[in-house]
């Protein structure tokens, strides 16, 4: 791998990552070790670990810990999070057992995988690490998994779901895909077909050179590629990002043939964005429910992440709104308008939608024949 690679969507050119995680894995362990010595009371006189000083750091770690102003708490919640894949023995010590009840301490929380032996990390573990019996620094923990948080809103991490009557520390420590590819590979994330995201990369060899559009074609298409080149530009006039969404709409239709996967991949190309064309075989369901889910699995990982999601044969999916006249008719309705909220919400990426029946232009605002 190359000592620095460049992420395309920021412009910027990030160093490896590879030695400030050492770095700040070593700030864990001696954390780690103050605070079982304070918790024991062992006498031992321990100074209180110094973080490393990220302030020059040009990884993509330290840039983004930079850029986001993350204070040592988040940074430690971080790292405690991405231990499991990078250093696990660091956490063996957690197996220490209570001799008077023979049983693990609950202060140390955790939890045993399915297949990874060791031990992985809850909320209980990083209050412990991090705020012992400071219940000051226990609240300003918990404000690292709220959803209006980086972590949440950059998907970098999250607390995963407890039973109903459970603490929320219960929850494991779960580092996205996304973060973890930045930070060990330094390079930019581009998610696989799978299960839990129903889409494919799509790309072209041709050029706008090899297309053919008619004149009033060409025309939308500059728009659209105008605005989209132009975003940050027309957002920042006076009081624009009032009336304006960040992301841009745009509806192709027409059969089979006429070239609509082809000027979305065109698109994409010459502007430097990805684009993923949705599989809605995948992602449409019978089962009451799962549709919805599975698009929250795209929607979630498509986040801020400055693609161009194409809905191909989306007519499946974005259907007219009918009269409910059986509860099959219902739950058909139910999909639709969770898809356009869903949509509404999470218009921080341009998308282009295929859809071929020209009838359900009346769901949008904009509609270009191609």
């Amino acid at each position: 791998m190359d000592e620095k690679t460049i992420d395309s969507n920021m412009g910027i050119i990030f160093n490896s990552s590879l030695k400030t995680l050492s770095l700040e894995l070593k700030w864990l362990e001696d954390t780690i070790a103050y605070s079982l010595n304070y918790y024991f009371e062992a006498g031992e006189t321990m100074d209180v670990p110094i973080a490393p000083d990220l302030s020059q750091d040009q990884s993509f770690y330290g840039t983004l810990v930079n850029s986001h102003g993350f204070d040592e708490i988040e940074r430690l919640v971080m790292i405690i999070a991405l231990a499991p894949h990078m250093r696990p023995s660091i956490f063996d010590v957690f197996f220490t057992k209570n001799k008077n009840y023979d049983r693990y301490y609950a202060e140390f929380g955790g939890i045993k995988g399915e297949k990874h032996g060791g031990f992985l990390p809850t909320g209980e573990t990083a209050a412990f690490i991090i705020a012992g019996l400071d219940l000051d620094k226990r609240f300003r923990l918990y404000r690292c998994f709220e959803d209006d948080h980086n972590f949440a809103k950059e998907n970098i991490l999250s607390i995963g779901f407890t039973s109903k009557h459970e603490p929320l520390w219960s929850g494991e420590l779960i580092v996205s895909q996304e973060f973890l590819s930045h930070v060990t590979l330094n390079e930019q994330y581009k998610p696989r077909y799978s299960p839990t995201f129903p889409a494919h990369l799509l790309s072209t060899k041709l050029d706008w050179s090899d297309a053919f559009f008619e004149h009033s074609v060409q025309h939308d298409l500059a728009h659209i590629q105008s605005w989209i080149a132009s975003k940050e530009k027309i957002l920042s006039i006076d009081g624009m990002n009032k009336y304006l969404k960040n992301g841009y709409r745009a509806l192709f239709y027409g059969p089979p043939g006429t070239g609509k996967s082809m000027t979305s991949a065109l698109i994409g190309k010459s502007l430097g964005m990805d684009v993923y064309r949705i599989d809605l075989s995948s992602i449409v369901s019978k089962y009451i429910g799962e549709t919805e889910k599975n698009l929250e699995s795209v929607f979630k990982i498509a986040e801020n992440k400055g693609w161009i999601l194409f809905f191909d044969e989306a007519d499946a999916l974005f259907s007219k709104r009918m009269s409910t006249s059986s509860s099959n008719d219902m739950f058909a309705n139910q999909q639709v308008s969770y898809l356009l909220q869903r949509i509404e919400d999470l218009m921080e990426w341009p998308f282009l939608q295929q859809i071929l029946k020209t009838t359900l232009m009346m769901l949008f605002y904009e509609g270009f024949k191609v």
